[in-house]
């Protein structure tokens, strides 16, 4: 990503994301909360633990596939939310051309950074060129996992229409709230500790 959009491009970019979002409007009622899987890739910079995947189950309530990979390889590595199962789970969806998720990115680095050994993270970049999430991590100095979302898959699924958006997710897989809006880091450790109790 350049340092700045062009304005063109990030004008292309919004209406992108705001056709994703008309369809969204018209289809999540009935797509949010179905079972299933879904595909998109992900980007990580550290997996699941294996410890953390072996607790994975078809019980699971979030059976969304996607492939996992670092950015430092084009080795994808096959994932899904269950390898979450078991554990709470914070998932932020945003945007490098979305000025306010850029803003909130290191607020949650903030957060994860003290409470990574008792909740898991993972940011879901929607509607991006990969190139562009990447420079925009490196530009926040995010560490919590990453994936994309090119064409929305997720982001529908899971009710994202706002962007940012913020689920919080049990360890059973059930999504407990969903923050549409920018947090800080203060509001994201209050939504942390209403959502599971963890301060």
């Amino acid at each position: 990503m350049s340092k700045r959009l062009s304005s063109k491009r990030l004008s292309q970019k919004v209406l992108e994301y705001l056709a994703v979002c008309f369809v969204g409007v018209l289809l999540v009622a009935g797509v949010a909360g179905c079972g299933g899987a879904e595909s998109s890739n992900a980007v990580m910079t550290t997996p699941p633990s294996a410890a953390t995947q072996a607790t994975a189950s078809q019980a699971y309530g979030l059976d969304i596939a996607y492939s996992y990979f670092s950015d430092s390889s084009d080795s994808d590595t096959p994932g899904s939310l269950a390898d979450f199962a078991g554990q709470p789970l914070v998932i932020n969806f945003w945007a490098s051309w979305c000025p306010p998720c850029v803003r909130e990115m290191p607020e949650i680095e903030l957060v994860y950074q003290s409470l990574q050994s008792q909740i898991a993270f993972l940011g879901i970049n929607v509607s991006d060129e990969r190139e562009d999430a990447l420079e925009l991590m490196g530009q926040t100095g995010v560490s919590y996992l990453q994936a994309t979302d090119p064409e929305g898959v997720i982001q529908l699924r899971l009710g994202a229409i706002v962007m940012p958006t913020t689920l919080f997710v049990s360890p059973e897989g059930e999504v407990l709230d969903r923050w549409q809006g920018i947090l800080d880091e203060s509001s994201l450790r209050g939504k942390i500790e209403e959502n599971f109790g963890i301060a």
